[in-house]
Order: C-alpha cells, then structure tokens, then sequence
C-alpha cells in the first residue's frame, strides 16, 4: 500500500472540515509529517489488504509471498499485528457471507478509489473495503490505532466513502435506487467493530443540506473556527488562536470566589486536561521545529543545545576491555527477565503459554475516571476502591486518583 495522497476536502479529514471549514486550506500549507505510530498502522493497513487480497483471490500467492516478506522483515512488524489482522480477516469474510447470502453475484473490492466532487470540490478518497449486490452497499474502514476510539455512527468519511462509491464506475451499475448502505469501523486493537446503516437517499440529503455547503465554506477558507474533539491531528492546531482560547477557557475557575470547586466544575476541569496537555506538546514541538529547521526566534526563548548522558561508543570492546582486566562478568552485566511481549514474540504463543502460563498474572487495574459513554463497565467494588487508599502512603510518594493518561503516545492512525 503506497502512501496515500490526500486532498483538501479528503474522506479522512471530513469530520474536522465540516465542524471548522476554513480549517482545511491553512492545515493544507502546513507538511504533513508522519509518526512511528502512523507507520505501525500503515503496515498493519497494507498486512490487511494482502490477506483479504489473498483470501478472495485478489492478488496471486507468489505476489503475496513477496508482498509479506517486505512486511514480516519491517522492525515495526510483530506476531500481536498478525493476530489483529487475522481477526479482521475474518470479519470481513463474515462481511461478505453476508452479502453474498442476499445476492449471489456480491462483488467485493479492497483499496477502492471513489470520487465525490459532485458535493465537495476535488474531494476523493480510498476505502479500505467495499462490499456491495443489488441491494447492499458495505463500506468497511480498518482503523490500526488504540489511542482513540473511532465511532461508525454518523461517521462522515465512511459516509463520503458510500457516496462516492454510488458514482464509481465498477460499483455503480450493480446497484438498485434503494440501495440499503452498511458503514462499519473495524478496530481490533481496541476490540472494536461497530456498524451504521443508512439509505442512498438519506446520505444524498446529508450531502447536499451538510456537505455541499461546508465544503464550499471550506474550499474558500470561509467560516467559522469551531475548536471539539475533531481538533486532534490538525496540523494547525498548535497555533490556532481559536483552540488556544478554548483551552485557556479552564482559567475561568481561579475567578470564582468559592474556595473550593464544584464536581460540576470538576468535571469541566477534566474535560479540558487531556486536550489542553496535548495542545501543550503539540505546541512546544511546532515551536522547535520552527526554531530548528525555520530560523524562528521567539521573544524570551533562544535554541541551546540540550542536556546530554555519557554513553559507551562501542560495548563490545568496551566489554573486552573490562574482561581483560580481569573483572567478573556479574560486575559487568545487569541481567534481567525480557518482558512478557518480547518473550511471547521470541517463543511464539503457544511455547510461551506452555512454558510460562502458570506464571502469568493479571492484577485487578485501578480505579480510572473516564467518559461515561465508555463502553466499560463501572468499577463496582468501592469498597475495595476505598481499601486501596486506607493505609497511609509513604512520604515520598503524593496521593493522587489514576485518570486517563494525559497524554497518549499513540497517534492514532485515521486515515
């Protein structure tokens, strides 16, 4: 799967372009950039399309073999993405029975190219999976990342992806008028599959009362800068103005004169923090990549060179120093058990459970505020919640309640 390139009304970004238009032609000056993270999930993208290639014949075995050795010698590839893309097999041959259980001469495509520009201007993107018959139309998107959950409910790029596959040329004369419309995210890493559904002619209103205008909005850099959870990989959102006030909206709690805030305040408070501490990197990163690489010079800052630790350039004659010098080897190595995923990958699943299963253990996670519309169940035993915090704790470690991580490594990877 070759990178992908995107347009400035593309599928992918739909849903930070039609929340905050004018958005799309500043985000579209700034360069991309990608991530490790970003990386993983275009391997594990291209591991998917391969198997289902594979399974329906879209690709020949010798192409496959090859196509799979590329991806099993990459450093990012590991035997836990063979296991998610395994499930999503799966998924999509259930997909597909399906489909082929209301009509025999069901088709199915992988990568589909689909155009919508009757709606937004130059607008195109490429669907993972594209299922459809007479009266069935399934537009499955395979989401790689465990940062963010993504919904298929009123999901805008699945829904540019059905439309534009009403217009594509192999998919188009297959379909009846009333055609039924399936949208599904597909996302094993957070056990996530969830699908909507939905008619040709409801998803032409939609286009025509919701697309059409915003993305005509958005094609001029008109409207109005609405900063939501949409905001989280613009490109510009380290130096938008509009983000940055409503991030700062949480200073609103040092002028009320109670000395204490409210959970209703509270609750704002934690709404803000995971958003605002990521504005906050985001911020700093843009800023040094500024200074770096732009020459940028920021009024009470200057570029330095960082704090850096000694390290030893070459260990092995390091090493052969030390042993010469008649030093045991307990002095010289610090040897500790691998961790339970490099184990699990070396030995393979099932050695690994042989071996070691009797020794695996799962504690019971802490207490963690979360969104309520997460689909976990709440935590039910408080009193053994409240045990946990009984015993005073030790001087040197402060007393705080585990939220969500601030700040999650894993850039999801959305497109």
């Amino acid at each position: 799967m070759a990178a992908r390139k995107h347009a400035l009304l593309g599928a992918s970004g739909a849903k930070r372009w039609m929340a905050c238009p004018p958005s799309a032609k500043l985000e579209d000056k700034v360069a991309d950039t990608t991530s490790i993270h970003a990386e993983t999930g275009t391997l594990a993208h291209e591991l998917a399309e391969i198997k289902v290639g594979l399974k329906y014949s879209l690709l020949s075995a010798r192409t496959y073999e090859r196509k799979i050795k590329l991806i099993t010698d990459n450093p990012l590839y590991d035997e836990a993405m063979d296991d998610y893309t395994d499930r999503f097999v799966r998924d999509i041959e259930e997909a597909y029975n399906s489909a082929l259980a209301l009509d025999p001469e069901a088709k199915i495509k992988l990568e589909l190219k689909v155009e919508y520009k009757t709606w937004a201007k130059g607008g195109f993107g490429t669907s993972d999976v594209v299922i459809w018959g007479a009266n069935l139309l399934h537009i499955i998107d395979f989401k790689y990342g465990k940062g963010v959950l993504v919904s298929a409910i009123d999901n805008p790029q699945l829904k540019l992806y059905a439309l534009g596959s009403t217009r594509h040329k192999d998919v188009a004369p297959d379909l009846s008028d009333e055609v039924h419309v399936k949208l599904t995210i597909n996302q094993p890493r957070k056990d996530h599959l969830e699908t909507d559904q939905t008619t040709l002619s409801d998803l032409l209103i939609w286009a025509a009362e919701e697309v059409a205008p915003k993305a005509e909005l958005a094609a001029k850099g008109q409207g109005i800068f609405q900063p939501g959870d949409h905001c989280t990989f613009c490109r510009i959102k380290p130096v938008c103005r509009a983000y940055n006030n409503n991030q700062l909206e949480a200073e609103k709690h040092n002028y009320k004169e109670a000395a204490l805030l409210t959970p209703e305040e509270m609750a704002d408070v934690l709404l803000r923090a995971k958003p605002l501490a990521s504005w906050a990197k985001d911020t700093a990163d843009y800023a040094l990549d500024q200074a770096v690489n732009h020459g940028v010079e920021y009024p009470g800052y200057k570029l330095v060179e960082g704090r850096s630790n000694r390290i030893i350039a070459e260990p092995l004659k390091a090493t052969g120093a030390l042993i010469a010098a008649g030093l045991p080897e307990t002095s010289i190595y610090n040897k500790a058990l691998k961790g339970i995923g490099d184990l699990e990958k070396e030995l393979g699943k099932e050695r690994f459970s042989e071996l070691l299963g009797e020794y695996i253990q799962k504690p019971q996670g802490k207490p963690t505020l979360i969104f309520s519309l997460d689909p976990r169940p709440a935590f039910q035993s408080i009193d053994a919640a409240l045990s946990d915090f009984a015993d005073p704790l030790p001087e040197h470690e402060p007393f705080a309640v585990e939220l969500d991580p601030i700040l999650d490594d894993d850039d999801d990877f959305m497109n």
